[in-house]
């Protein structure tokens, strides 16, 4: 029999083991890089919405989002989202860089983006048949964002949603092909997207989306005569547009009557639809505090009002028919008061829009005590809004001084009356 010395055993072992790593390592780089199995992983999401296998639907979802889903399609009261899909077929799928997609994550409301560490994103265009057309679904060619996640070695869907309207320019070009019938097709989803970006729920048909939920209202001029110096708002122009609708002048919205909610922090997950000012009132005391400045108070109400006007438009979770989720803004429900419902009021029946009348996702953070923070930033500070509310100054320039000149609006914020 032959006998290997020590030496050679140890040679052996090193051997396999250096084979094993670079396996490993390669397996790994594999994962990361080839596309192909991620787009098998985009059609398998789709082929189970066509064939409705709810259950290979859910095993596709990050762990955290399961049980979720399976309450979801137990719930025969709940029609919305991925249910109200007759038929769909993948129409495009197209990758893009993860650097032109920062801003469209939603890492809040899907932790699996917060961590892992092996994220891939893609514009995909799907051709729906649906029972009824809403926020999430009409017929004819949908564009979404899919973006999948690696969690525990699985590719999973993390995030599906509507994309940005600069996003998906940069992605679909129709005047690239102008195939009768792909041409015109690719127009009217990227026109739906540009409206819904804009604060416009229409179909591909470019007809307004309306029912129990939405109604299409025309802003008029505000007078804001009482305001002092300090915080005078900007007034619209009294001229409206006849025509429905113009691109880059918007001047008819969709508004919200209601919201709808994943309780993912109070309510294990479960789908809420909670009328849409006593949303706002339930969210502004758990977002600033409520014994703070009223001026800081009232840009407060601002904020909260359209991102979550903003969320019924450009919802959350399409497939679940969801338009925020708790994580969007902290909603809790039975927790309004006094001060921050004055606030609320103060703003009641006023709208916020940028330089150019279109409606925007206002966003907002913690910030530092004592300091107004980045002027211009995009990003309104809660901390700072009272700290410049104590220095005198009214909720228009607190907005203003956040998000006039950002990103958001290239000149001073407009605000319409509806």
């Amino acid at each position: 029999m032959y006998k290997t010395s020590k030496k050679s055993t140890y040679v052996i072992i090193a051997i396999v083991t250096m084979i094993t790593t670079l396996f490993t390592s390669f397996s790994t780089f594999y994962v990361k890089a080839d596309v192909n199995d991620s787009i098998e992983l985009i059609n398998k999401y789709v082929d189970s919405i066509a064939k409705k296998d709810w259950g290979t639907f859910t095993s596709l979802m990050p762990n955290d989002e399961q049980a979720d889903y399976q309450n979801y399609f137990a719930d025969n009261s709940i029609t919305n989202g991925v249910k109200q899909i007759e038929e769909v077929t993948c129409k495009s799928i197209t990758k893009v860089d993860n650097n032109n997609v920062k801003d469209d994550l939603l890492s809040n409301e899907f932790t699996i983006l917060q961590h892992s560490n092996n994220i891939e994103s893609y514009i995909v265009g799907l051709d729906c048949k649906v029972s009824t057309e809403n926020e999430f679904f009409y017929n004819g060619l949908n564009y979404f964002l899919i973006v999948i996640a690696e969690e525990n070695g699985e590719m999973k869907i993390a995030q599906f949603n509507r994309p940005s309207y600069d996003l998906l320019k940069t992605v679909i070009d129709p005047s690239a092909n102008q195939k009768d019938k792909e041409y015109s097709e690719e127009k009217a989803a990227l026109n739906v997207v540009e409206n819904a970006s804009n604060g416009l729920l229409v179909n591909a048909n470019n007809e307004p989306i309306l029912d129990d939920k939405f109604e299409k209202i025309q802003i008029q001029n505000s007078d804001f005569s009482n305001e002092d110096d300090k915080c005078s708002e900007n007034k619209i122009s009294n001229t409206l547009s006849s025509g429905f609708p113009i691109l880059n002048y918007y001047t008819f919205y969709s508004y919200p009557s209601s919201i709808v909610v994943k309780m993912d922090l109070t309510g294990s997950g479960a789908i809420k639809t909670v009328n849409f000012n006593t949303y706002i009132k339930n969210v502004l005391p758990n977002e600033w505090f409520p014994s703070w400045n009223s001026e800081a108070l009232k840009a407060g109400a601002y904020c909260v009002k359209m991102v979550g006007w903003y969320r019924t438009i450009n919802p959350v979770s399409p497939s679940m028919g969801v338009n925020v989720y708790q994580t969007t803004q902290k909603y809790v429900p039975s927790t309004e008061l006094t001060s921050t419902n004055n606030a609320f009021n103060s703003i009641s029946g006023l709208g916020m829009s940028n330089s150019e009348y279109k409606l925007f996702f206002p966003e907002y953070a913690a910030g530092t005590s004592g300091s107004a923070g980045s002027r211009a930033g995009g990003q309104l500070k809660q901390w700072g809004s009272q700290y410049l509310a104590s220095m005198g100054y009214g909720h228009n320039y607190i907005l203003n001084y956040y998000y006039s000149g950002s990103e958001y609006s290239s000149g001073d914020l407009t605000y319409f009356s509806y």
